[in-house]
C-alpha cells in the first residue's frame, strides 16, 4: 500500500486523457502532431516506416 496515492492519481490522469479532440486514447503508443491525435486504428503505422511517413505527410498537410 506504500504507493497507493500514486497508483490512484495516475489512473485519475490517464483516464482524465481518455478523450481528447474526439479521439480515444490514450494507449500504447499514443502519438500526437500539430495537436491531432493519431487513432488508435491507425497506431499500428507506428511501426511500419513507409506507411508511416505517408500517413504523416497527409495529417501534416491537412493540419497546415
Amino acid at each position: 500500500m506504500k504507493y497507493q496515492d500514486f497508483v490512484d492519481s495516475a489512473e485519475k490522469v490517464f483516464a482524465a486523457a481518455g478523450h481528447y479532440n474526439g479521439h480515444e486514447g490514450p494507449g500504447t503508443p499514443t502519438a500526437e502532431i500539430g495537436g491531432y491525435r493519431i487513432p488508435v486504428e491507425y497506431s499500428g503505422l507506428l511501426y511500419k516506416p513507409d506507411l508511416f511517413d505517408q500517413y504523416l505527410t497527409k495529417v501534416i498537410s491537412a493540419v497546415a
